[in-house]
């Protein structure tokens, strides 16, 4: 009944849903307590502890070109971009602290940071902290963790200018 009435204000708020949408909604309205529309195949229920043993995964799920400062590219940058990606899926959560690959956390509330807007505002709101690894001297990778993915935002061969 709750749902019901949450889904006849999102109807009325956004006019643009089809109906193959608003069908999707009745439908999780109408599941029983406990129940989800996610098969089990593809829902995740790894505990922090059983994801800590299993290696990084690099996900590009929100990378944005648009955001990268690109120099141009020379054959041993790129050589050295893959290596450390690379790194990343031979480590595990517990190893990647100490692998060197964490250059700097930045995190979204602080003023310091307040440079990386253009990163923090590609990600979702939830995500607090932003990690930098470095490649070839000033190039940098900027990427946030979700579980044991590393999630890449942007690559960048030539660090940005920015004033801390």
């Amino acid at each position: 009944m709750k749902w019901q009435k949450v889904i006849k204000k999102l109807k009325n708020k956004i006019p643009f849903w089809n109906s193959l949408q608003i069908k999707q909604l009745n439908q999780i309205a109408d599941l029983p307590s406990g129940k989800s529309l996610i098969p089990d195949s593809i829902a995740s229920t790894d505990k922090k502890e059983e994801l800590q043993d299993k290696n990084l995964v690099v996900r590009f799920d929100y990378y944005n070109e648009s955001i990268c400062v690109f120099d141009p590219i020379n054959s041993s940058k790129a050589v050295s971009v893959f290596r450390k990606l690379q790194k990343f899926t031979s480590l595990t959560l517990n190893k990647l602290p100490n692998s060197g690959l964490i250059r700097c956390k930045m995190n979204r509330k602080k003023k310091q940071y307040k440079s990386y807007n253009s990163l923090f505002a590609s990600i979702p709101e939830e995500i607090e902290n932003i990690y930098e690894t470095e490649f070839s001297g000033e190039g940098r990778i900027f990427w946030f963790k979700i579980k044991n993915n590393i999630q890449i935002i942007s690559i960048e061969t030539k660090h940005r200018n920015i004033n801390l």
